[in-house]
């Protein structure tokens, strides 16, 4: 990152540092036993760079007392603090050097594969004096219970690829929850047609294999162990590609895996593991920094661990695992919980996974006797501490959490702000120095018992027995006992005066009954092509066209092998609005569509016609007909046909409550009205004025 913002020469450079500059504010908490390094010589990316970086190893001769390194990828938060503890047992238990942290995912179309030796059943036989806690009776046992289910495939020629060909294996768990035909892949793809076999349950029903009480499995013992991890690109990024690899070599492997079979794997490599200090001590890059392909130039010290460098000049850790393979070792895994391990490459991730928190803390909520009406979503900030929400509480809508928070007794409040000091967005830093050290003294407001508050947001509040508390935006300042307040705006000035400012009434959605709803996959797109964001529990309405448009993109991006790949090729093509260009949008060439990158929808949002909004904007109940939304414009609960809407970010657009069609506009904001008509039937709004287009 760049020393100060006035040395950065764009605004990804002004992210970057910002991103820094949080880095060190959460690090500072921990009392400087955070370290943070980053951009090794070369320009190394990926985890596995942080990981051969002379400071980790200079990190580690200094702290003799480590033995053990648990590696974390920053883009898999969701895993409690008590699995990863879990990792490191097992790992201490397994005795081995190396833990590899993985994860079970119903498509992991976009993560590497973790290639296990397939489960191979030698033959059926007679029970033996085998230990009862060896891997493969552990198996066996997993068959009986109906754990595994064992499939016969009499179509396998035997004689041809050996006894073990003709069974193959399903998690029981999976296998009761699937529906219809399901489809079987072969680890070596000749032994079927195509790799693959179609079945009903009924018909694999009548070829699983089920234990007489004195048989058992005699088990290849490599079965379960790790092998490899396979990325997206090894196996091949769509369906074609995979065709023409046919199959696939795999280190620890004896015959070639079909690439179909790997497609079909559901454990999929998180990028956590637990080493022992030994490991990435002798853990190196390749020995030609300048090489940028996947093959190393040359063969290390047999004690020696030498990471690859792919063509995209990153190193994948899980790569650490496969060198211990090849010099004989054996290494641990250890499988995350249901539902952990979730990657957020998307913002559909990052949706996907503020709703499981969400309902994660609601539980938590309830279990405390505090009511939590259906729909409400809550953000919460840095400081807060759940435990301080006493019983009966009542929370409907969206509530933001931050700070230490007090409520005291007998208030009132409805459509209402609080903020403890006010100042515009674009005011200088200084300006905004001057207002909060002029403030009053009070960081925390308080509103008491069987008070009830609506529509607003709440911030810096310790709630109290009996509160109900709705769309609520309230911010340290405090609130006489038993005051009654509606529709009203509470501020403190720069001066520190407090100012009751009366608040426009909740207004009316824009009505989107001529539109149609998106569906998950098209939402996907909005997220995953243009880069934009959905709040939880938002709804996107679009016309029939755009809509259509949505589901053909998003059967073409599964096709391509993900949205990284087909961005990469295709985004000046969207850009541009040129999609005929694009293969298999020809029949959308005159859809004028664009969607810019950081636009935040929330609530009901609606995109009709001939849609075209630049990035940062953030759209909130809102219908959107045939218009251009420039950088930082803020849109609520408004409906803005065939209009432009410029700023920047000292001329913020804030169009709140109001209609803007062709011919004629009106803005009310901060007691400064303009009106404007105009021929060209385009509307321009720069800050809080209104004017024509030039030409």
């Amino acid at each position: 990152p760049r020393d100060s913002r006035e040395s950065c020469r764009n605004e990804r450079e002004v992210i970057v540092l910002k991103a820094y500059e949080d880095m060190k504010a959460l690090a500072g908490e921990r009392g400087g036993s955070v370290i943070i390094y980053f951009d090794n010589p070369g320009g190394d990316k990926g985890t596995g760079a942080s990981v051969v970086a002379e400071e980790a190893k200079e990190l580690l001769e200094k702290n003799k007392e480590i033995e053990y390194i648990l590696v974390c990828f920053g883009d898999v938060p969701t895993i409690p603090a008590e699995e990863l503890k879990r990792a490191v047992i097992a790992h201490l238990k397994g005795g081995k050097k190396f833990t590899l942290i993985s994860s079970r995912k119903e498509d992991p179309f976009n993560y590497g594969r973790i290639v296990r030796y397939p489960r191979t059943a030698l033959e059926i036989g007679a029970k033996t004096e085998e230990a009862v806690n060896s891997p493969q009776q552990q198996l066996t046992e997993k068959v009986r219970r109906g754990e595994l289910v064992m499939v016969e495939l009499p179509e396998v020629d035997t004689s041809l690829y050996g006894q073990w060909a003709k069974y193959l294996f399903l998690e029981g768990k999976e296998y009761r929850s699937l529906e219809g035909e399901i489809a079987l892949y072969h680890p070596r793809r000749k032994c079927l047609a195509d790799g693959v076999i179609s079945l009903t349950k009924e018909e694999i029903e009548k070829r699983r294999v089920r234990l007489k009480e004195k048989e058992t499995i005699l088990w290849d013992p490599r079965s379960g162990d790790f092998c490899d991890v396979k990325e997206q690109g090894d196996i091949g990024k769509t369906s074609g590609e995979r065709r023409e690899k046919d199959s696939l070599k795999v280190e620890g492997i004896d015959y070639p895996l079909s690439t179909g079979y790997l497609h079909s794997l559901k454990e999929r490599n998180t990028g956590l593991v637990v080493m022992n200090r030994e490991v990435l001590l002798k853990t190196i890059r390749d020995i030609d920094l300048g090489n940028l392909t996947c093959g190393k130039t040359g063969s290390g010290d047999k004690d020696v661990y030498a990471l690859e460098r792919h063509g995209d000049g990153e190193y994948y850790l899980p790569e650490i695992g496969k060198e211990l393979i090849k010099k004989g070792e054996r290494i641990e895994l250890h499988s995350l919980g249901e539902g952990m391990g979730e990657g957020y490459d998307f913002r559909t991730d990052t949706r996907e996974g503020a709703i499981l928190e969400n309902e994660q803390f609601i539980d938590k909520l309830r279990q405390r006797n505090v009511e939590v009406k259906p729909g409400t979503r809550f953000w919460l900030g840095r400081e807060f501490d759940y435990r301080n929400i006493g019983s009966g509480v009542t929370f409907q809508g969206q509530i933001v959490l931050q700070g230490d928070i007090r409520i005291g007794s007998g208030a009132f409040l409805k459509d209402t702000e609080i903020w403890n000091y006010s100042y515009r967005e674009y005011d200088s830093e200084e300006r905004k120095r001057m207002i909060r050290e002029s403030r009053r003294g009070l960081d925390f407001l308080n509103i008491g018992e069987n008070c009830q508050i609506e529509e607003s947001l709440i911030v810096n509040l310790n709630i109290d027995k009996e509160a109900k508390i709705k769309y609520c935006e309230i911010v340290g300042v405090d609130v006489r006992e038993k005051e009654e307040m509606e529709n009203k705006r509470v501020k403190i000035g720069g001066n520190g005066e407090i100012l009751r400012i009366p608040r426009d009434p909740r207004p009316r959605i824009p009505s989107f009954a001529h539109l149609e709803r998106l569906e998950s996959e098209e939402l996907k797109m909005l997220e995953h092509v243009y880069a934009d964001s959905i709040r939880p529990g938002s709804e996107i309405c679009a016309d029939r066209t755009i809509k259509e448009y949505l589901k053909v993109l998003a059967g073409i991006v599964e096709e391509f092998g993900g949205a990284k790949s087909f961005c990469k090729k295709y985004i000046k093509e969207l850009k541009t609005k040129t999609l005929e260009e694009i293969p298999g949008l020809e029949k959308f060439a005159d859809l004028d569509f664009y969607l810019g990158a950081n636009i935040v929808f929330n609530g009901m949002v609606g995109l009709e016609g001939k849609v075209y909004i630049d990035g940062w904007a953030t759209i909130y109940n809102s219908l959107v007909k045939e218009s251009r939304i420039g950088r930082n414009a803020r849109i609520s609960c408004s409906l803005v046909e065939k209009s432009s809407i410029e700023s920047t970010p000292r001329a913020i657009a804030i169009v709140d409550n109001q209609v803007i069609k062709r011919g004629q506009a009106t803005f009310l904001k901060e007691d400064i009205r303009t009106k404007c008509s105009t021929d060209a039937g385009m509307t321009h709004l720069r800050g809080a004025a209104w004017s024509r287009p030039e030409g």
